[in-house]
Order: C-alpha cells, then sequence, then structure tokens
C-alpha cells in the first residue's frame, strides 16, 4: 500500500496567491459588473442567490459589522432629540406653557371654566441619526436573513450572536418613534460625519450598500477570494491553477480569449479561444453528455444505473475541451492527493471510464482523448490516447494535443 506523504512542493497559500488575481482578471473581463454574480454562480456550479448569500456571511463577519453594533449602543445611550410643542386641550390640570389669550376664547365657547389650552414640550428622537441607526440595525438583521447561516458553530455562531445584538439594539424606546428608511443620500451621511460616535455606523452603512446594491468592485473581489476562494479544498485549488494553465498554453499556442460569455440558460465556458477559424471552449465540471454532440449515442453509465433501478448520475471529468471546424474532443482529469506515486493510476483510470462511458463521442476526434494532471506525476505527456502529465508539464502535453488535432486536409 503506497505510504501517504505530503506531496512535494504543495503550499495552498502559494497556489490562492497564485490564482487569485488570475480569478478576478478571469472573471472581471467576461462580465458587466451586474452580472457577475450569474457569472460567478454558473462557473462554480452554485444554486441561484449564493452570490447574495455570501456577500451577507462577508459583510457579517466584517469588524466593521461588530464596531457598529458597539456605536449603535453607545448612540443610543446619549441620542440627541428635538424639542416640539404641540397645543392641546386640557381640563383642571396645566402642562407646560398656558395660552391664556385662547384658554379665555375656548372657555366662553365651551362653557366649561376648567378647560386649560397648553403648549407642553415634548423630545422626539425621529433625527436624521436616529434613522440611520435604525437603518444600519435593520439592514444588519437582513444580512442574517440573506445569509440563512443556522450553524451553531463558527461563522453561524457568531452570526447568530451578531443578530441577536442587533435585535436587543431595536427594541430600544428611543427607536420606538423613529420612522424606517431604506437609503439615505450621500450627503446626509456626510452631514452626520460630525456626530460623536457615528462614524462606524456610517461606515456600515456605506459598506452595506456598496456591496449588496451597488455592487461596488472592491467589496465583490474580497468575497471571490475570502467567501469563495479560500475555503475552497485544495483538490479544488489544484483544478484552477490546471484549467489557467491549459488556458494560458493554449494562447502561447496560437490561440487568443475571446472574452465572449454565455449568461442566463446557458452555463459559463471556463475560457473560450479562437484561432484564425477555429475555436476551443473549455468547460469545468461539465458532463460529456450535455452538449448533444452525436445523435443517439447514449451514457452506458446512465443505462446501468436505469437498469439496476438506481438514481440517475453522471460521470463528469474536471475539465472537458471542444473544439470546432472540426470537431474535436479532451477530457481533462485533475488529481491532488496525499499518496505518493498512485494519484496519476487513479486518474488515468477514471479517465479509461470517462472514455469507455462515451466512447461513441470519440469515434469522429483523433487522440488524444483525455489527459490526466496529477500533481508531482512522474509521466510526461506523450501521443495517445490518454496522456498524463505533472503540474509542470501541462504545456507540453497542450503542445501534444495540438500538434494531433491539426488538421490534415488543409
Amino acid at each position: 500500500m503506497p505510504r501517504e506523504v505530503e506531496p512535494k512542493g504543495w503550499d495552498r497559500k502559494d497556489a490562492i496567491e497564485s490564482i487569485r488575481p488570475r480569478l478576478w482578471q478571469y472573471l472581471s473581463a467576461r462580465a458587466q459588473l451586474y452580472e457577475l454574480p450569474g457569472v460567478v454562480e454558473n462557473l462554480w456550479r452554485l444554486p441561484a442567490g449564493e452570490m447574495r448569500r455570501l456577500t451577507a456571511v462577508h459583510l457579517l463577519l466584517s469588524p466593521l459589522t461588530r464596531a457598529m453594533l458597539k456605536a449603535a449602543e453607545t448612540v443610543l445611550r446619549r441620542l440627541p432629540s428635538t424639542v416640539a410643542t404641540a397645543r392641546v386641550e386640557l381640563q383642571a390640570q396645566t402642562r407646560g406653557f398656558v395660552e391664556w389669550n385662547t384658554t379665555h376664547h375656548r372657555r366662553l365657547a365651551t362653557g366649561d371654566r376648567t378647560l386649560f389650552v397648553c403648549r407642553p414640550a415634548e423630545r422626539r428622537y425621529d433625527t436624521p441619526l436616529a434613522r440611520v441607526v435604525r437603518m444600519a440595525l435593520d439592514r444588519c438583521l437582513g444580512l442574517a436573513t440573506l445569509a440563512n447561516l443556522n450553524s451553531p458553530v463558527g461563522a453561524g455562531a457568531q452570526i447568530y450572536g451578531t443578530t441577536i445584538a442587533a435585535q436587543h439594539l431595536l427594541r430600544n424606546p428611543k427607536l420606538l418613534e423613529v420612522a424606517r428608511i431604506r437609503l439615505v443620500p450621500e450627503r446626509v451621511l456626510r452631514s452626520l460625519q460630525r456626530e460623536r460616535d457615528a462614524e462606524s455606523i456610517l461606515d456600515f452603512v456605506r459598506m452595506v450598500r456598496a456591496a449588496l446594491d451597488d455592487l461596488e468592485v472592491t467589496c465583490v473581489r474580497e468575497v471571490l477570494e475570502q467567501q469563495l476562494l479560500l475555503p475552497a479544498e485544495d483538490e479544488v485549488l489544484f483544478e484552477l491553477l490546471t484549467g489557467f494553465a491549459i488556458v494560458e498554453a493554449l494562447v502561447r499556442g496560437g490561440y487568443r480569449e475571446t472574452g465572449a460569455r454565455l449568461i442566463g440558460k446557458n452555463s459559463v465556458p471556463f475560457a473560450t479561444l479562437e484561432r484564425d477559424d477555429s475555436r476551443i471552449t473549455v468547460w469545468w465540471q461539465r458532463t460529456l453528455w450535455q452538449f448533444g454532440f452525436a445523435a443517439g449515442a447514449t451514457s452506458q453509465f446512465h443505462g446501468i444505473l436505469e437498469i439496476a433501478g438506481m438514481s440517475r448520475s453522471s460521470l463528469r471529468p474536471d475539465f472537458l475541451l471542444i473544439g470546432e471546424d472540426p470537431k474535436r474532443l479532451l477530457l481533462v482529469e485533475v488529481k491532488h492527493s496525499v499518496r505518493e506515486n498512485a494519484v496519476e493510476r487513479d486518474g488515468i483510470r477514471d479517465a479509461l471510464a470517462y472514455l469507455e462511458d462515451a466512447k461513441e463521442l470519440f469515434e469522429s476526434s483523433p487522440a488524444p482523448h483525455a489527459l490526466v494532471v496529477a500533481w508531482n506525476a512522474t509521466g510526461a505527456a506523450a501521443p495517445g490516447r490518454v496522456m498524463v502529465s505533472s503540474q509542470n508539464g501541462v504545456g507540453a502535453a497542450i503542445d501534444v494535443l495540438l500538434e494531433r488535432w491539426r488538421p490534415t486536409d488543409r
């Protein structure tokens, strides 16, 4: 049995640093900012709305949210009020300033000699600052609902504590008569900057507005990097490294990225590249059978599951390269493991299973049909049905692929 050891040279931090700028450049080049959540969800196969949920989690875990709650508590203790007076009629009692002339006229009109017309002073807390405090607390609770993270540990526990604190502050009697607002002009926020301890509240309001309402670039980028990229498993990070290495190798081979994007019903390709009148589309985590290559061709895997009465699922390689004019196919299986000298063999077995399941689809496409990229693989890319490469040999493997894919009738 192979001895389990840490793969040589694998550094998770270095992998993330390598992916971070390329991932953002890739995403931002393929969509307008308002389309970016949909692109991210399609690319990563996330449920609809997941990007907003991750944004809410990111905002709730921000130190600025904790600072806002602390500042709101301080501001509410000494919330400045306005003094207003309203005319009231009282019987046998007075409150505040008595308007004697009006009182005499009302007594004559009503015949009630115990009537007094007064103007009592009342303190009211419905001020611009109080409205912004209430809006900040309301938005905090809205983020918690959007995040929908009910775990009692880790981030879930922190978000739960944040929610309880915001609910407690909203029950403050001073906020009962304060009007709820959804938006506040920037000029109003600037005018409140002179208020003591209000800075963190104003910054929180701006942060939420930028991240959720305006999709400000910096906020979206932070969400991608901290809530999507950083928690990713090493296998996913290595897949991304491999995907970008494939794209770079195709560019060195004379292809150029087109920047075309498919949003909506269609999934988003990892990359689309063109050279002269040929095109290669790179897909991440897509099954071969969703593209309808050959009429009448069916998955053997699907058939076996159906006969056995089992629920349907699909074999899915990590990457799929589809060449057009003429039609070409290559599946890529990426393996990252702590098992020394065994991981590429596992990848070869998986690749052969994919090819056997879809052998009808590869009949008209020249070899190679599959590429196995394994961390620290000992095999080298060579012409054949299945090529094997380490993380450093992806470029050489793509060179072999392009040579074999070159049309012979031109």
